[in-house]
C-alpha cells in the first residue's frame, strides 16, 4: 500500500492498532473496532447502532471513548468528522520515517532493561509513563513561566509545526501550575466548520459559570470578564485559557479572516485582563495582529537525547545511526516519536 493513497477503514484500523501496540496501549477490537469502521465511513452513531443491534446512547459513548484514545495516541484532538483527515495526514507523515529506517538497515532493534538512571530529571521521570512526548520540555515550561511572571505576559502564542507538542505543552503547564479552571477552545482543521467566537463565549458562560447568555457578543464578553473576576476572587488561584489550533482561523498571512475577526475581540479582552489570567494560544502560523499584544514562544522538536530516553525507558535500544536517521526525518516531532515507540 502506497503511503499517499487513501486508506480504507480496515487499513486505518490495522495501522492504529499497530501504533497502539507499540505504545503499550489497548488495541481496538470487537465493538470498538466496528464503531471505528463506521466513524471512518462517516456513518452516524444511529446507523452504527442499528447495524450492530446496540443502544444509540451506548454506541455514542463508545465512539467518544474511541476518539479520545486516538487523540491521546496521535497527540492532537480528533473529532468524528475529522477522523479520516487527521489519521491519513499523520500516517503519510510517518512514511518518511519508515523509509529512513529501511535505508539505514542496521539490523533489528535490541531489547534492554528499562533505563532507571537517576540522571533523568524528576519531572521527566514522573511524566514518562503518562506522556512520553513531554520528555525534554522542562526548559519550555520554565520559559513560559518566565514570560508569564517576570515579563508579565498574559497571552502567549506557542508557535510550531504540527505534531511538535504545542497542545501537550500548554496542558501540562496548566496542570503543573494548578490553575483553578482552564477554558478550552479547539478549532478543527477544516476552517469552514470552525465555531464562532460568539458561540465559544456562550459555551464558556454556560458550562463553566452557569450563566445565561444574551444576544449581543460584546455584552457576553463583558459578562465573561465579570465571571472571570468573580472566580479569581473566590479561588485566589489563576485562570487558564487554551485557544488551540488557531492557525485554522488565519488567512495565511497571520491575520484573522473576515469571518473569524470576532476572535480578535476575544483575544484582546483576554490579553488585557491581567496577570492572574493566562491565555495560551497554539498555532502553526504566527498571528500578526497589531491590535493584540501577544508574546511569542517558538517550540522546537524534541532533542535526539529525549528520543533516546523515551525508547530506552521501554526497554528498546536503537542503534545510534538508526535513531539519528529517524530523528532527522521527523525533526524531533513528538507525535512521530510516540507512534514509533
Amino acid at each position: 500500500m502506497m503511503m499517499n493513497e487513501s486508506l480504507n477503514a480496515d487499513e486505518a484500523l490495522f495501522w492504529l492498532n499497530q501504533s497502539l501496540k507499540s505504545a503499550h496501549l489497548t488495541q481496538f477490537a470487537d465493538l470498538k473496532g466496528q464503531v471505528f469502521r463506521g466513524c471512518w465511513n462517516q456513518d452516524t452513531y444511529q446507523k452504527i447502532a442499528i447495524q450492530h443491534n446496540r443502544d444509540h446512547d451506548y454506541i455514542r459513548e463508545v465512539g467518544s471513548e474511541l476518539l479520545q484514545q486516538i487523540s491521546v495516541l496521535l497527540g492532537e484532538q480528533v473529532k468524528k468528522r475529522d477522523l479520516k483527515t487527521i489519521v491519513e495526514r499523520i500516517r503519510a507523515e510517518m512514511a518518511v520515517v519508515e523509509i529512513a529506517v529501511i535505508e539505514v538497515a542496521n539490523g533489528p532493534l535490541e531489547a534492554i532493561p528499562p533505563d532507571t538512571s537517576d540522571r533523568k530529571s524528576r519531572t521527566d521521570r514522573e511524566l514518562m509513563d503518562y506522556d512520553p512526548t513531554f520528555l525534554g520540555r522542562d526548559e519550555d515550561v520554565a520559559a513560559l513561566d518566565r514570560k508569564w511572571h517576570q515579563e508579565r505576559s498574559s497571552a502567549i502564542l506557542i508557535h510550531g509545526a504540527g505534531g511538535i507538542g504545542k497542545t501537550h505543552l500548554a496542558r501540562k503547564f496548566f496542570e503543573q501550575k494548578q490553575f483553578s479552571v482552564v477554558l478550552e477552545c479547539w478549532i478543527p482543521p477544516e476552517s469552514a466548520r470552525s465555531p464562532s467566537a460568539e458561540q465559544q463565549v456562550e459555551t464558556w458562560l454556560k458550562q463553566h459559570f452557569n450563566e445565561e447568555v444574551g444576544r449581543d457578543f460584546h455584552s457576553n464578553l463583558d459578562r465573561l470578564r465579570y465571571c472571570l473576576r468573580q472566580r479569581l476572587e473566590q479561588t485566589q488561584r489563576p485562570i487558564g485559557v487554551l485557544l488551540d489550533n488557531f492557525d485554522a482561523l488565519l488567512d495565511g498571512r497571520g491575520r484573522f479572516r473576515p469571518d473569524t475577526r470576532s476572535y480578535l475581540d476575544l483575544l484582546r479582552m483576554l490579553a488585557d485582563y491581567g496577570p492572574q489570567t493566562l491565555t495560551l494560544i497554539t498555532s502553526r502560523e504566527v498571528i500578526q495582529e497589531s491590535l493584540v499584544n501577544l508574546t511569542l514562544h517558538s517550540l522546537q522538536g524534541l532533542s535526539a537525547e529525549a528520543w533516546k530516553k523515551a525508547f530506552n525507558s521501554h526497554g528498546i535500544i536503537v542503534p545510534t545511526q538508526v535513531l539519528q536517521e529517524m530523528w532527522d526525518a521527523c525533526q524531533g516531532n513528538a507525535t512521530a516519536m510516540k507512534i514509533l515507540r
